[in-house]
C-alpha cells in the first residue's frame, strides 16, 4: 500500500485548518514538507468539533428515542457516554458511539458493602430483557436503519438517517467503596452482560476517561495526539486489505501511549517529528523487553495490556508501518535522526 494512497485517505478525515488544536504546529511546516510528514501531522490532530458534534447528536438521537419508549417499562433510565468519542481519541469514519443504557431496576454493591434491601430480581434477565426491549425500540425508531442484536454485549444500529454506527450498551450501576464516599462518578463503574459469556462483566468507562484526560492536559496533549496517530495507523492498514484485522485494539493504543515514560517526550511538545520518534523508541522498548511488556496495564488497570500471544504481533504492525512512514517523513525534512537498528 502505497504512501500517497494512505495519505489521501486521511486527507479526507482531517480537520479544517482553522478547527485543528495541535499545540501550535506552524501551518508552514505542514505545507512545506512532504506526503509522509503531511500524514503523520494530520494523523495527530483531532477531528474536527463539527463532524464530532455531529457524532454526539447520533448519540442524543439514540437517548432521546430509548429514553421515551422505555419510560413505561423503565421510568428511570440513565444514559451515559463511553468510547473514544466521549474522550476525545477518535478519529474520523472510524470511531462509533457508543451510548451506555443504564437500568434503574437495580445496581451492584462492591463488596463489602451490603444493600439494605437485597433485589430479589434476576439482574441478569433483566439485562436480557432490556437489551431485547432496546433492539426492538430502535428498530420502531428508525426503520430505515440496520438494527443488529447479535452482539456479545450490545445493540448496534447503522444507516437510515444516522451519519455513523451507535451503540446501545444495555448496563446497571456498579458502585464501588470509593464512590460511595466521595460521590465522584468516575469511580463508579457499571456491569455490562456479555451474552457470548453468560455472565455481567465489570467495565470502568469513567475512570478511564478521567485518567485520560488527567493524563493529557498537563502534558499539552501530546498523550491524545499519540493515540489517534496509531489508530490512524491501524484503521489505515486494516482498510489496504493486505492483512486481517490488527488485534491491538483502541483501548490497548490508549493503554500504551498512556504508560509511555514521560522523559521520552520532555522538552519536544512541539516538535511533531520528534515526538514520532519518541514513540517509536518506547514501542521498540516494549517489543523487546518482555518483562517489560508483561507488566504493562490498561488504564483503567483492569487488565494487562497484553492479556494474549497475538498482541505483540499486533503492535509489530503498527511499529512497522509507523516506522516506513516516520523514515520517508525524515528524509523530506532533511533531519539527520535516524532511526538504527541499535535503537529498534
Amino acid at each position: 500500500m502505497s504512501t500517497r494512497t494512505k495519505y489521501e485517505r486521511l486527507l479526507a478525515r482531517r480537520a479544517p485548518q482553522d478547527e485543528r488544536r495541535i499545540y501550535n504546529f506552524s501551518e508552514s511546516f505542514e505545507t512545506q514538507y512532504g506526503d509522509a510528514t503531511k500524514y503523520l501531522i494530520g494523523a495527530m490532530s483531532p477531528v474536527a468539533p463539527l463532524y464530532t458534534q455531529r457524532l454526539i447528536v447520533q448519540g442524543d438521537r439514540v437517548e432521546n428515542q430509548l429514553k421515551t419508549r422505555l419510560a413505561v417499562l423503565y421510568p428511570a433510565l440513565e444514559f451515559r457516554r463511553q468510547g473514544s468519542v466521549s474522550n476525545n481519541t477518535h478519529i474520523k469514519f472510524h470511531s462509533d458511539v457508543d451510548v451506555l443504557v443504564i437500568i434503574d431496576k437495580f445496581h451492584t454493591l462492591e463488596p463489602p458493602q451490603q444493600p439494605p434491601s437485597p433485589y430479589r430480581g434476576n439482574p441478569d434477565q433483566d439485562l436480557i430483557d432490556l437489551r431485547q426491549n432496546c433492539a426492538d425500540e430502535l428498530k420502531n425508531a428508525f426503520p430505515a436503519a440496520t438494527v443488529d442484536n447479535k452482539g456479545s454485549t450490545c445493540v448496534t444500529i447503522d444507516g437510515g438517517s444516522l451519519v455513523c454506527s451507535v451503540d446501545a450498551v444495555p448496563s446497571n450501576w456498579f458502585n464501588t467503596v470509593a464512590w460511595s464516599q466521595y460521590r465522584q462518578e468516575h469511580e463508579r463503574g457499571v456491569q455490562v452482560y456479555n451474552r457470548d459469556k453468560g455472565q455481567r462483566i465489570l467495565n470502568r468507562p469513567f475512570l478511564y476517561n478521567h485518567r485520560i484526560h488527567s493524563h493529557d492536559l498537563p502534558r499539552i496533549g501530546v498523550p491524545r495526539c499519540l493515540m489517534r496517530l496509531l489508530k490512524n495507523i491501524k484503521a489505515d492498514h486494516e482498510k489496504s486489505g493486505l492483512d486481517d484485522d490488527v488485534d491491538f485494539s483502541s483501548f490497548d493504543i490508549c493503554s500504551l501511549v498512556y504508560r509511555m515514560p514521560d522523559d521520552l517526550v520532555a522538552g519536544i511538545h512541539n516538535r511533531p517529528l520528534r515526538l514520532i520518534y519518541a514513540l517509536l523508541v518506547w514501542i521498540a522498548n516494549v517489543l523487546n523487553t518482555p518483562s517489560l511488556r508483561g507488566s504493562l496495564n490498561v488504564v483503567d488497570d483492569s487488565r494487562l495490556i497484553f492479556d494474549t500471544p497475538t498482541k505483540e504481533h499486533g503492535l509489530r504492525i503498527l511499529f512497522e508501518d509507523l516506522k516506513i512512514l516516520y523514515h520517508q517523513a525524515d528524509q523530506e525534512t532533511s533531519n539527520r535522526q535516524i532511526l538504527t537498528e541499535s535503537h529498534l
